[in-house]
This record gives C-alpha cells, sequence and structure tokens, in this order.
C-alpha cells in the first residue's frame, strides 16, 4: 500500500511539471509510450461498433500500469499475457455502455460518463475517479488534459482524417479512440500542424496514427477525460480474494483456465462428473514452491502435491459426480503482485480418449448422461439385428447454452470404410434418419466455435410397427375427428382404462383424448397418425412415485422443472416392461419422479 502511495505522488509530481511547461511553452510536444494497443475485433468477433469500450479499456489499462492495479484484475493489462483480464474489463464497458453488436453504444455524454466511473468503481471499490465529458473540445485543452491526467477517449463526430502511415485515409463514421499525445512542433508526413496522437483500436495498425486537428472542424472532437482519486486497492488482490479458507472458496468453472495472484493461500470450489481430472497449477517466476491440494466434498484430502517447479499438477479419478475443493499455495520468498498464476482443471468423461471415429466408443439405445465435449467426441451406434426397412433412428442432444453451442453430426460409413455426413443437429434438437440395416452409423459430438460443454445423448431405433399383438399401454395425445375405437384403431379388442389403482373397461369403445389405455391386438399394427390433429395436452404435473403419462405427435424427450426429477422410464412391450430414453408418439409410459415436478417435451 505504501509503494502504491509513493508512485501517485511522484506520478502528479510529473504530471505538475509537465502542466507547467506546456503551458509556458507554445508549441510543444508530449505522448504517453506504455498505452496498450486492443484491437475492438479481439472481443466482438464479427460485430462491429464497438470502438466505445475498447478505447475506455485501452485509457483504463494505462492506468492499471500507472498506480492502479485493480483495473485489469488477474495481472498485466497485455491482452497476450492476461486476455481474461483485458476481456473482463472490456465486457464490464460494453455492458455499461449498452453496447450493441453492429449498432455500437447507445450511451453518450454524461450518461456515459457516469456508467464508466460505476465500471472503474467495480474494478476498484477504493478508486474515486472523475470522468468529465467535453464536446467540441480545443486543441490547449486536449494538451491541458493529457499532460496532466494521462490519455483520454477521443471522439469524432464526424468526418475527419488520420494518417496510420503516410497515406492520408478518411473515416467517415463516428469512432471513439484512445488520444495518447499530441506535436505541435514537428513535422511529420510533410505537414506540421496540431496533431494529435491516437489508437485507433484497429489490429491493422501495429503502431499509433495520427490526425491533424487543424484538418477537422474545430467542433467535430468531444472527449472523455478521466482523473484519478481515491485510493489504490493492494497489489496481491485479485476478483476471488478472500478465498483463504475452506468457508470462502469460490467456485470454478471446469475445462477453462482462471487467472489469479498467488501470494496467499486460495480454495475454490467446483462440480465435477464421474470421470477423470486433470489439475495444472502454473506459476510466472523461478524456484517457486507450489503446494495444490484436492479435496472431497467432506473436505478430506484426496490427493497432495508439492513441486519445486513453475507447473505442479494432480491427476484423479472421480467416481461419484459432486463438488470438491482444491487449495494452491506458494511458499515462495518475495511474495509481490508478479506472483500471477494460472489454474486449468480438464475434467474427461469415461468415454475417452474417443477423439477420432477409428476410437468411437460403441453405444447401444438409451440415455448417457453428464458427458463432457473437451474436443470431438464420437460414437460408434450398435444396431439391433431385427431392423427393418421402415425403421427409423433417433438422435437427441441435449445441453446448456449457456456455456456454449454443441454440434451433433451423423455419419454413414460407405463400402470402402469412408465417412459421410448424413444429418446435423445443433440447440438441443434432434435427428431422425431412416436407416439401412447393412451400413454402419457414427456421430460425432463438437463445440461449435471450439467451445466446451457438458451434454446428455440420448439415442432409440423406432420401428414403423409400433403396436404389438397382445397388450399395449397407449395414450391418446389428441382430438381425433371420431372417438370411435373400431375406426381408429382397427384390429382391437378391448380397451381399459386405468383410474385410481383400478382397471376400468372402455364403455362403448369410447377413447378420449389425455387418457392412457391398456389395448388389446390381434395383430401388429401400423398407425397413421393423424398429422392435423391439434394436440390437447403439452405437459404434466408429476407426484413423488410412479406417474402415468402420455406421449405427444412427435417423437420427444421428457424435461421437468426443477430439472432432473425423472429417475426412470418405462413403456410395456411384448409382454413386458423395459427401460426407454426417448418417448414415442401414441405410447403410455410409467415415470418415477424423485419429487413433485412440472413435466414437458422437447420434441423432434
Amino acid at each position: 500500500m505504501f509503494k502504491n502511495k509513493i508512485r501517485i505522488i511522484l506520478f502528479h509530481i510529473i504530471f505538475a511539471v509537465i502542466f507547467i511547461g506546456i503551458n509556458n511553452l507554445s508549441a510543444s510536444y508530449f505522448w504517453w509510450n506504455d498505452v496498450p494497443m486492443y484491437d475492438q475485433d479481439w472481443f466482438n468477433g464479427q460485430c462491429s461498433g464497438d470502438c466505445t469500450p475498447t478505447a475506455l479499456g485501452m485509457v483504463l489499462a494505462w492506468h492499471d500500469s500507472n498506480g492502479w492495479p485493480s483495473m485489469v484484475h488477474n495481472g498485466s493489462n497485455s491482452f497476450e499475457k492476461n486476455p481474461s483480464g483485458v476481456i473482463e474489463l472490456i465486457e464490464n464497458l460494453s455492458i455499461a455502455s449498452d453496447y450493441s453488436c453492429n449498432y455500437g453504444s447507445s450511451k453518450k455524454g454524461t450518461d456515459l460518463s457516469i456508467a464508466v466511473k460505476n465500471v472503474i468503481n467495480k474494478m476498484d471499490s477504493k478508486s474515486d475517479f472523475q470522468v468529465n465529458y467535453i464536446d467540441g473540445i480545443l486543441y490547449n485543452s486536449l494538451k491541458n488534459f493529457i499532460s496532466s491526467t494521462g490519455p483520454l477517449m477521443l471522439r469524432s463526430n464526424g468526418i475527419i482524417y488520420y494518417y496510420p502511415d503516410s497515406s492520408k485515409t478518411v473515416l467517415k463514421n463516428n469512432h471513439d479512440m484512445a488520444m495518447i499525445g499530441f506535436d505541435d512542433e514537428n513535422e511529420y508526413f510533410g505537414i506540421k500542424t496540431r496533431w494529435m496522437k491516437v489508437n485507433m483500436g484497429w489490429g491493422d495498425y501495429s503502431s499509433p496514427s495520427w490526425i491533424d486537428y487543424d484538418d477537422n472542424s474545430s467542433g467535430n472532437f468531444s472527449v472523455f477525460a478521466i482523473t484519478p482519486g481515491g485510493t489504490p486497492s493492494d497489489d496481491d488482490d485479485d476478483k476471488y480474494e478472500d478465498n483463504d479458507y475452506f468457508e470462502h472458496a469460490q467456485l470454478l468453472q471446469n475445462n477453462v483456465n482462471q487467472y489469479f495472484i498467488c501470494n496467499d493461500i486460495d480454495f475454490f470450489k467446483i462440480y465435477l462428473y464421474k470421470g477423470s481430472i486433470k489439475i495444472n497449477f502454473l506459476i510466472n517466476k523461478t524456484n517457486p514452491v507450489l503446494n495444490l491440494s484436492f479435496y472431497s466434498e467432506n473436505k478430506e484430502v484426496l490427493e497432495k502435491n508439492t513441486l519445486l517447479e513453475n507447473i505442479n499438477y494432480i491427476e484423479y479419478t472421480i467416481s461419484q459426480s459432486g463438488y470438491y475443493y482444491l487449495s494452491t499455495s506458494n511458499e515462495s520468498n518475495n511474495v509481490t503482485s508478479s506472483n500471477h498464476c494460472s489454474l486449468s482443471i480438464i475434467n474427461e468423461d469415461n468415454f475417452e480418449e474417443n477423439n477420432t471415429s477409428e476410437k468411437a466408443f460403441i453405444i447401444s439405445q438409451g440415455k448417457y448422461s453428464n458427458l463432457i465435449c473437451n474436443d470431438n467426441d464420437w460414437y460408434k451406434l450398435n444396431l439391433d439385428d431385427s431392423l427393418g426397412s421402415d425403421d427409423k433412428l433417433l438422435l437427441f442432444l441435449e445441453f446448456d447454452s449457456n456455456y456454449g453451442e454443441l454440434l451433433a453430426e451423423l455419419y454413414e460409413s460407405n463400402s470402402n470404410g469412408s465417412l459421410i455426413t448424413l444429418n446435423k443437429s445443433a440447440s438441443n434438437s434432434g435427428i431422425v434418419h431412416q436407416i439401412d440395416s447393412d451400413k454402419e452409423y457414427y456421430i460425432k459430438i463438437s463445440g461449435n466455435n471450439y467451445a466446451k460443454n457438458y451434454y446428455n445423448l440420448y439415442y432409440s431405433l423406432s420401428k414403423e410397427v409400433i403396436i404389438n399383438k397382445g397388450w399395449n399401454l397407449l395414450s391418446i395425445p389428441c382430438n381425433y375427428n371420431t372417438q370411435d375405437l373400431n375406426e381408429l384403431l382397427s384390429d382391437a379388442n378391448y380397451a381399459y382404462s386405468f383410474k385410481n389403482g383400478k382397471y376400468i373397461k372402455v364403455e362403448n369403445n369410447k377413447l378420449k383424448p389425455d387418457n392412457f389405455y391398456w389395448i388389446f391386438f390381434s395383430k401388429d399394427k401400423k398407425i397413421a397418425l393423424n398429422v392435423n390433429s391439434t394436440i390437447s395436452k403439452h405437459g404434466y404435473y408429476l407426484e413423488n412415485g410412479w406417474n402415468l403419462i402420455g406421449a405427444s405427435l412427435k417423437h420427444a424427450i421428457p424435461v421437468t422443472d426443477p430439472e432432473d426429477c425423472i429417475i426412470n422410464t418405462y413403456e410395456y412391450k411384448n409382454g413386458k416392461y423395459a427401460e426407454v430414453s426417448i418417448l414415442s408418439p401414441l405410447k403410455a409410459y410409467w415415470v418415477e419422479s424423485s419429487k413433485k415436478c412440472s413435466m414437458n417435451f422437447h420434441e423432434f
């Protein structure tokens, strides 16, 4: 803390000297050499209009390395060295400025000044910066702000001309940039004028550009001048502090690198799925003493390791999904803010290494839960020998899109062994494909734009003949034009409903929507669904225990609120009960629920 106060005092003395010198000179030059240069495309991909948070980010990142080390969390203000910290700052500024892709930031003037001040307070709660908006600023005022407060955000409010090199370039749209200096004493590109030196915020330019102030209208610029104030937070703070005890453990997301400052012991909590885990702990200094410990939810030590190297790691097999703890500590001497560490937790499921089609894991019909997509996951589908020409393959990929989009791709192996793409599915949807029993089928799960996420995979084979000779448990989910049993389901001999634990014979062979029936058929039966029928019921309320439910007119996956209430799902088939994961049209099912909840369908 004392070190920071000395740094700030010296900082303001330098400002004062420069400020006095500038006011005593009719012509002068000055610029800051340590302002980071960011490219706005690093943060929002193909979007445009995000110059405001990028320009403000460059200014605040400069303050990070000049007395205010909490402006960029987790260490350096360099994007290459600390991408997570820089991205966090830019994202906070994007939200504060009401940025939207291709439309830019909607907040202007004083409203933006207040929003930026709130972001600064969020990054460092002990700060008390002033953010001043000035429209139509004069050149001498620009010089005074640059020299006395540091770089500022410069906004062009119309067509301007700038020089990324010796070529004069026109900028037709409004643009925000970081102004880092000025020069009205020297000549550039054969021109002596009142120059402004700026970081444009574009990756095309690896060095600052120049703008001729006199070649543009004097009222064509406005600025956001940021003046530091308050007391900087301690150098050893990061966004996870104070996490020095089990009770203060910070929740982490696995399969993502975490960056923090490791000057003491740090505790973290993480949810892991059954499978394997590898934890890597790295530090950016020589001769460290790194301690890494892994604990159960009951805080029992499962694995512990100490290494006199820059990297420490633990590998462990998770036998049960749940919450776990881990702690890191650095026993090195000279504990300073330079002790920047990274922590990566890689959780793999039990099907790895299935990263190629040659290593595809063979799966049979059913639901496969809590799988982990860190790379490409390949599966080979085990087909039923009794399949016919009308049979279909059903696949459903389920995941939380908040953590990244996943893609399912169905492949068929041709005669020479090469794979042909048949179908693709994403955004929690399914694949229905007519299959050939002589072919081999594969499915690949991958992350869209390299996303990593957890997922559930459902696989089933559907026969066109869905009614078997004998007793069948069926549901009527829609309003048909007729309720006559013989017309709707010919070759049916008897129909019984099930209510209050009793079987009741259907009177006059009348079926009603939203009811479940035991129906006896004299032979196998194909059912033609009336696709123009209206679904009369879209979901159910489940009681704790066993519930009888019906499916819809499409193949579907049951989903509940709260999540994961369903323990088992059974259909009646060929004289016995069989567990299923995908619901078929017209069927009724016994569902066991762990609690009261609502249930609906993902149809495909």
